[in-house]
């Protein structure tokens, strides 16, 4: 958005913040493509564009990530696959988390000794690779030896953050909010 980011403070409605506005505290310090700097009591914490900052889950089970809903209502939010950054749609009906061959090479996932397996998409069947990554992190919430699927380039427009991810987690919808939080 420019020199503005779309900003929920405290689990508070979104609003449009500009460069040097002060909102409960808060100072938007700078925004670029991928990241918001914030300022409060004197600290300052970059947040990735998608994500929220922490807090505790009503359950007090511990910090959270909080994803604003686009204008379409999908959740889209930046992460990592083996340390390699991607933007993830938030997608309950895919199996697994699922990325383009040419994101997983860059990811160093291992293909040579992945199964060969058909996908049913909305768009009908396609070929996919069923491999394991090592690391999959959204937020405060990083996850080893994550189920994966891997697609030929052009298949998927973003990759996608499923089920394989996200069952091991605690989901809570709340408006165009969505909290992700880790399960202890």
């Amino acid at each position: 958005m420019g020199e503005k980011a779309l900003v929920s403070i405290g689990g508070g409605t979104p609003r449009v913040m500009r460069i040097g506005d002060t909102v409960a505290g808060v100072r938007l310090v700078s925004v670029s493509a991928s990241q918001a700097e914030v300022e409060q009591g004197g600290h300052r914490r970059v947040l990735s564009i998608g994500l929220g900052s922490g807090g505790t889950n009503k359950a007090g089970a511990g910090t959270g990530t909080m994803i604003i809903a686009d204008g379409q209502g999908q959740f889209l939010t930046r992460g990592q696959v083996n340390d390699a950054s991607t933007l993830f749609l938030i997608d309950t009906g895919a199996s697994a988390v699922t990325v383009p061959e040419s994101f997983a090479r860059r990811a160093g996932v291992r293909m040579d000794s992945s199964s060969l397996i058909g996908l049913a998409t909305a768009n009908g069947g396609i070929p996919a690779r069923k491999v394991l990554f090592n690391q999959v992190k959204v937020g405060d919430i990083e996850l080893n030896m994550v189920e994966g699927i891997v697609v030929e380039d052009g298949r998927l427009p973003v990759a996608l953050l499923g089920m394989s991810f996200l069952k091991r987690t605690n989901l809570k919808r709340e408006g165009e909010r969505l909290i992700i939080s880790p399960r202890y």
